[in-house]
């Protein structure tokens, strides 16, 4: 699976820089980290670091009770996502081939023509 936003949804956003103080503050109490009140937001990312945490994706926890295990891509190596090969391929032949000015019938239809032509490459 590539590292597409909508594939990495956590089930528990583990705070950073960009979370608010009050972010902050209720996961570090859910994982029963001691902070005092009056902690800045600096302090409480120490905090934070004093625990080592692993995110949780809602995609794993889903597959996961199917049987199935979720191996992520690297960002950015479109070579071993095959689809991205694919797509990138589909997206070139529709510039160089599409005559028509707005996405009707005729573009339709040379999407159609292309993907035929790749389901039947073995």
């Amino acid at each position: 699976m590539d590292n597409a936003s909508y594939h990495s949804a956590q089930t528990e956003k583990i705070p950073n820089t960009s979370s608010n103080k009050e972010e902050i503050k209720e996961f570090l109490q859910n994982n029963d980290l001691f902070f005092e009140e009056s902690y800045t937001k600096k302090q409480l990312l120490e905090v934070l670091k004093t625990r080592q945490f692993t995110k949780k994706y809602n995609v794993d926890d889903m597959t996961k009770k199917r049987g199935f295990q979720v191996l992520r891509l690297p960002p950015y190596h479109c070579n071993f996502n095959p689809i991205e090969m694919i797509w990138a391929e589909l997206k070139s032949h529709l510039r160089r081939n599409n005559t028509s000015p707005k996405f009707g019938f005729a573009t339709i239809q040379l999407i159609k023509d292309e993907i035929g032509k790749i389901s039947n490459v073995s």
